[in-house]
């Protein structure tokens, strides 16, 4: 099976989320690729770039997430860098893909995911 012919969204029964299983018990594994730690990284980026940098904090800001490999951990991390409010604006920002991917990572690892709600 082609990597993107799997429609994993679909296949997910909300209230199996918690433990990564499908409603056909296939073990959920989100694969974080490149692309969409690339948009959160990005989007995380510019939104620092728009502060005031006069003592260096927002270039402290963007050296830490430059260097950041790629892994959901990271991705979680650079969103939760932000205060609340301002991390639903970078999470609104996003792809609806990415979004969606992000939503269930989330709430894989028990945050409470009503902050994003649009």
């Amino acid at each position: 099976m082609e990597e993107n012919s799997f429609e994993w969204l679909g296949d997910i029964e909300p209230s199996k989320i918690g433990n990564r299983l499908s409603s056909n018990g296939i073990k959920y594994e989100p694969k974080l690729t490149d692309e969409i730690f690339n948009e959160i990284k990005e989007q995380c980026i510019k939104v620092w770039n728009t502060y005031d940098n006069t003592h260096g904090y927002v270039d402290e800001k963007v050296n830490e997430i430059i260097d950041l490999p790629n892994s959901w951990a990271n991705a979680i991390r650079m969103l939760r860098m932000f205060h609340v409010s301002l991390s639903k604006h970078v999470y609104n920002e996003l792809s609806s893909k990415t979004k969606d991917r992000v939503i269930l990572e989330l709430l894989d690892r028990g945050y409470n995911v009503n902050l994003y709600d649009e």
